[in-house]
């Protein structure tokens, strides 16, 4: 809220700066977003009584030990007698309901100092009436309605919901659907105004009234913050119902205004109250106070702060006090609260700070948390997105599981699920991300390269298994859209790649598999020793199409609790040799089911001690070599890391490990 100084220091005298008002106000608690001559003041949802003018005064008085002082309201009753009859049916949502009759108003243009104060505070001057409903409700946080007498039917004012109306012309010529709960100010006839929220262009103000009603009401938070939301309609009226105002400040509020307002005012007004406002008490302990705080204060520090505050606090015991809480602070309720009343006062700045006393857990993380950790964090590394996706998924998407359940029995039911597509414990990563993927690709991102970590469940006989995995897709390009080279389709050796650099340290290999869910061609399973670890292909056509997709997609699922005894625990690193290496070239034909593991196993199995590392250069299909056949070309790097490797030691070492080779049989 925007907050004048020249209107704020009308309630206190002060001679500081704006920036130390600011100051000031900041350590109070609240929120000063901008310094000048207009404050710009942000609330927290518990200020409501601060929602004005003097309630911000009140708040500087009580810092700078003073007092602010109330805006004058007097004016002269006329002998006109109020003539008119309030009845309050909905006693629950408006517990008082007070009003007063001015009579032979003039409509006409505000005052200058009236307009230059609401422009001030980002509000336009409509006329001098509507202008003096928003002063005081600026100045005191009260809202006002002025109705038309005139246009009142047997002038009659009725509080009460559930009326027939199922639509409302509000000020602003806008037509709102209301309900049966919406509470209405109406006369015998017709709804004059949505209680606390909008008045109705039934009653409104027009330049030909002569006679208004001016209304000053409670209507309970609650009430106004279901209709106000239900019709996507807030005010400045509703925003401090919604907080909560004064109840007794209403009759206060009221003679403000027909102090402001020139004309004749009734001599008596209507007061309607369904039940006695009763102040509240609550009980401040001397100790509990400064064991929160960490203070030494004593009771009559205590005492001085609260009554800085207008909290008149009476001694109880020896250690403790009653404290009367002032009727515009429906934030107060218990001890806890009257100790951040105190702490506002005292300082915040002024509260001792202690070193807080910290012990991390003795108990290690658990291994596979570290694990998975460590394996999200190589693949973030590698370019690829994290993505998160439930852990349940619907029979139908279970099928999907590759060849982790051979048959439904495997899966895991949730006893009571809330629809059918959350129904299974995921048994695969592959459900999840295939939907993320699809979600991505309709959204006409088509390039996805993603993982995810996460647990797989399923069941084992009568024994229910839960494992860390870590699944990967990819599908689109391989990186984005540059004119030279332009980018290509990913494929199964980008998504090889990855895998080959995630497990590099450990000693896995790659052999062809037969699962029925990805592509005969291009798939295989991941193995250290005998033990499958997992496994990586491009998704069958089939399955693709049935998923409603027509691009390619690859899959990879690593089962890191299979993983983890394998990881290293410590890492050695050796010196990069100064001496050079020297390389030959080898191209051989192989037949389309020998793996190419197969010969690169044989070439280590030589264990030669000059071999540092081989490539695979080229690999070449044609209707000459053979339908079933490919040509392959590996590059060979040797070096002798005591001395400069000659071309002959070279030539033989290459030309024993060629023979190894070819004299191994089943291989070439």
């Amino acid at each position: 809220m925007k907050v004048p100084l020249s209107w704020l220091k009308e309630y206190v005298d002060f001679d500081i700066t704006a920036d130390k008002v600011a100051e000031v106000l900041t350590l109070a608690g609240l929120e000063v977003d901008k310094v000048g001559p207009v404050l710009e003041i942000s609330l927290t949802p518990n200020l409501g009584h601060c929602m004005s003018i003097f309630g911000i005064a009140r708040e500087l008085a009580a810092h700078l030990k003073t007092k602010a002082k109330k805006p004058e309201t007097f004016f002269a009753p006329s002998a006109h007698e109020i003539g008119v009859k309030v009845i309050v049916e909905d006693k629950v949502h408006c517990p008082r309901y007070a009003c007063r009759v001015i009579r032979d108003v003039k409509v006409e243009e505000s005052p200058k100092w009236l307009k230059d104060r609401l422009e001030a505070c980002s509000m336009k001057s409509i006329n001098n009436l509507v202008d003096i409903s928003n002063y005081v409700l600026l100045e005191l946080g009260q809202p006002l309605h002025i109705f038309d007498y005139d246009k009142i039917e047997d002038k009659t004012i009725i509080v009460k919901s559930h009326t027939s109306c199922p639509s409302f012309i509000g000020l602003d010529d806008q037509e709102y659907k209301t309900d049966i709960e919406t509470l209405f100010i109406c006369d015998t006839k017709k709804e004059l105004a949505m209680a606390g929220i909008l008045g109705g262009k039934s009653s409104a103000v027009t330049e030909n009234t002569k006679n208004i009603l001016l209304e000053s009401a409670i209507f309970t938070s609650d009430s106004i913050r279901r209709s106000s939301k239900r019709m996507g309609l807030r005010t400045d009226a509703s925003e401090r119902f919604e907080k909560g105002v004064d109840p007794e400040a209403i009759i206060f509020a009221l003679d403000r205004a027909a102090s402001l307002i020139k004309g004749h005012v009734s001599k008596e007004l209507i007061d309607e109250k369904t039940h006695p406002i009763l102040q509240k008490t609550v009980l401040l302990r001397q100790n509990r106070v400064n064991q929160i705080l960490g203070t030494h204060l004593s009771l009559h520090e205590i005492t001085s702060y609260l009554e800085r505050l207008e909290m008149p606090a009476r001694t109880h015991d020896e250690t403790s006090l009653s404290v009367l809480i002032p009727s515009y602070r429906n934030d107060l309720t218990t001890e806890i609260d009257l100790i951040e009343e105190v702490a506002r006062v005292y300082g915040y700045n002024n509260i001792p700070k202690k070193v807080p006393y910290f012990a991390s857990s003795r108990i290690p993380s658990s291994p596979i948390y570290l694990f998975e950790t460590e394996a999200r964090t190589q693949l973030l590394g590698q370019g690829l997105t994290e993505f998160l996706t439930c852990d349940l998924m619907s029979e139908s998407l279970a099928e999907l599981c590759l060849e982790r359940t051979f048959t439904t029995e495997n899966l895991i039911r949730v006893l009571c699920p809330s629809n059918t597509d959350q129904s299974v414990l995921r048994a695969s990563m592959l459900p999840g991300l295939l939907q993320a993927a699809k979600y991505n690709i309709d959204h006409q991102n088509k390039n996805v390269s993603a993982f995810e970590v996460g647990k797989i469940h399923f069941k084992d006989n009568d024994q229910f298994k839960e494992y860390s995995c870590a699944g990967i897709i990819m599908t689109g390009k391989k990186a984005p859209y540059h004119f030279n080279p332009k980018p290509g389709e990913v494929d199964f050796f980008d998504l090889k790649g990855i895998l080959e650099n995630l497990l590099h340290s450990y000693p896995v290999r790659f052999e062809p598999s037969h699962f029925h869910h990805f592509h005969p061609n291009a798939q295989a399973k991941i193995l250290i020793d005998d033990s499958t670890i997992g496994m990586l292909g491009e998704l069958h056509p089939r399955e693709i199409r049935e998923f409603g997709l027509d691009q390619k997609l690859f899959f990879a699922e690593i089962n890191l609790h299979e993983l983890l005894p394998y990881k290293k625990q410590t890492y050695s690193t050796k010196e990069i040799s100064s001496l050079p290496s020297s390389e030959r070239d080898w191209t051989f034909t192989l037949g389309e089911d020998t793996p190419l593991n197969t010969v690169i196993d044989a070439i280590y199995a030589q264990k030669s001690p000059l071999l540092e590392k081989i490539t695979l250069l080229d690999l070449y299909k044609s209707d000459k070599i053979g339908k079933d056949r490919r040509n392959i070309t590996l590059r060979f790097e040797y070096r002798d890391l005591k001395k400069t490797i000659s071309f002959e030691t070279v030539e033989k070492e290459h030309a024993n490990i060629i023979n190894h080779v070819k004299n191994t049989r089943g291989i070439l």
